[in-house]
């Protein structure tokens, strides 16, 4: 059976990031959070950045979703600054949220 996936809008505020950085900064925060095998089994995917407004779009398994965002809000540094990492939105596809 398919497994069934959310989106997740999120920012990052405290520190302007281009793309690179905020994937980096959104797998540090999942794979020190859920570690490698949960991790995998939330199957979290970078999938958008918008550098102007700093958001971007992260999908991830249903059965996760919690961890994901419990992961995401315990993000609190990034090379030495102090960052956070808010959730904006949750919705099933990117086009509702835009």
């Amino acid at each position: 059976m398919r497994e069934k996936k959310r989106v997740i809008a999120f920012s990052i505020e405290g520190l302007r990031v281009n793309g690179k950085e905020a994937r980096l900064i959104i797998n540090e925060s999942i794979f020190g959070f859920l570690g490698e095998l949960q991790a995998s089994k939330a199957s979290a995917k970078f999938v958008r950045w918008d550098e102007g407004a700093q958001q971007g779009f992260l999908k991830c398994n249903t059965a996760f979703l919690q961890e994901v965002i419990a992961a995401l809000a315990l993000k609190k540094e990034f090379r030495g600054q102090k960052i956070a990492v808010r959730t904006l939105k949750l919705l099933g596809s990117i086009p509702r949220l835009i």
